[in-house]
């Protein structure tokens, strides 16, 4: 079958550069298309109406819970359902990065590349309503983080801020503070309650300097770091660029127990995997494409990004926590390449089976390639295995 898509040459000389297959991109158009449905809605939400609706049937995704296949040619935005926030779109292979975090009512999650939001959407849907669990969400683009603004706003995310930030840079931990209550850091134990935010700080601050440590660079350390009550939350804070009610006043405490339960670090990429992104650029042209992700200049800088991400977002790690490194590209250099020289970087780091992935119809694996680092739980979707995006996604978990 001959490629969906007509390509540039720019294009084609990636794939080539990279040892990527035109075979990748034979598949029908259109690709099936994919919506969750919120779970808080499920039981009361009549999938014959919705199927109504569209004009189109709804299969359920029996690998992937809450996730629905419909046509490709099928446009949801006009939907009334879809409107009023009862489901969204997104792609079941970037669902299985989510759900691969694992997600708890009380975890705090980071989302450390989250335009334009619907991960973050999901993250919510996986916390519910009634733990003390946040998402962070963090973007550079002031474009791209106002969309997840309209996100969050639209589908009602209780605990959720973003901010405009380098995900290589970013620095503000969890939320100390949910609505009125403190969620109180665990400092000689791992045990956790919910006191008066005062009382922390003024644990913290009280604590004998003989019974802590000061904090080192290294991202495996365990050890606790009580801060002065300047660096408890009373400085100069990042300012959010939207937080909800429940986390607009958190202080910002720099406590390694506030470390993020989960990190999801989805990198900027090429894209050379992302099909809805390429069909739309097959219609409107290849110039942005080209410029902004295929010059010479751009992928040489491109290595040096993915690498500061996940760095950074395993700093941002709690010990015992689990990071997941995405991205929608097939290329080895953007996926297997990063994960071998992070590990490589970081010894305590183990990468983990993604819960549910026998089920999952997956891509052919490269970690043959990789005689000297075992890579085998990484798995790949893409458009003719798994009737999807592409998608690279590997579970790693952080020492103790």
């Amino acid at each position: 079958m001959a490629p969906a898509i007509e390509f540039p040459e720019p294009f084609l000389a990636f794939l080539k550069e990279n040892n990527l297959s035109l075979d990748e991109y034979a598949f029908e158009v259109p690709l099936p298309r994919y919506i969750r449905v919120k779970p808080q809605l499920a039981a009361a939400l009549d999938i014959n109406a919705v199927e109504a609706e569209l004009g189109t049937p709804l299969t359920k995704v029996d690998w992937l819970d809450g996730f629905y296949r419909l046509r490709g040619d099928v446009n949801i935005a006009n939907s009334a359902l879809f409107k009023r926030g009862s489901f969204y779109g997104i792609c079941v292979s970037s669902g299985v990065a989510v759900h691969a975090l694992d997600v708890a009512p009380d975890d705090h999650v980071l989302d450390l590349c989250c335009a334009p939001g619907m991960k973050l959407c999901y993250v919510a849907d996986l916390q519910g309503s009634d733990g003390q669990g946040t998402v962070t969400g963090v973007d550079l683009s002031p474009d791209r983080i106002a969309v997840c603004k309209g996100l969050l706003k639209k589908y009602r995310l209780e605990r959720a801020r973003l901010f405009i930030a380098d995900g290589t840079k970013f620095d503000v931990y969890a939320p100390s503070q949910v609505g009125k209550s403190a969620v109180t850091p665990s400092l000689l134990s791992s045990g956790s309650a919910i006191r008066s935010h005062e009382s922390v700080i003024d644990d913290a601050v009280d604590l004998d300097a003989d019974q802590v440590s000061l904090p080192t660079n290294s991202l495996s350390s365990t050890i606790h770091c009580i801060p002065s009550r300047t660096e408890a939350g009373t400085g100069a804070k990042t300012k959010p660029f939207h937080a909800t009610r429940l986390i607009r006043n958190d202080p910002q405490l720099k406590l390694p127990s506030l470390l993020y339960d989960k990190v999801l670090v989805d990198a900027e990429c090429t894209h050379d995997g992302s099909i809805v992104h390429l069909l739309k650029k097959a219609i409107l042209g290849w110039s942005d494409i080209e410029q902004n992700f295929l010059n010479p200049s751009r992928l040489e800088t491109l290595e040096g990004l993915q690498r500061g991400l996940i760095s950074n977002g395993y700093r941002l790690l709690k010990p015992g926590g689990i990071l997941v490194y995405s991205t929608c590209s097939f290329a080895k250099k953007q996926n297997e390449d990063i994960v071998a020289w992070f590990l490589k970087q970081h010894p305590d780091a183990q990468l983990e089976p993604i819960p549910g992935v026998d089920k999952f119809p997956l891509a052919r694996s490269l970690v043959n390639d990789y005689p000297e680092m075992d890579l085998s739980y990484t798995i790949r979707f893409s458009p003719i295995a798994s009737r999807t995006s592409g998608l690279f996604i590997a579970r790693i978990r952080k020492g103790k």
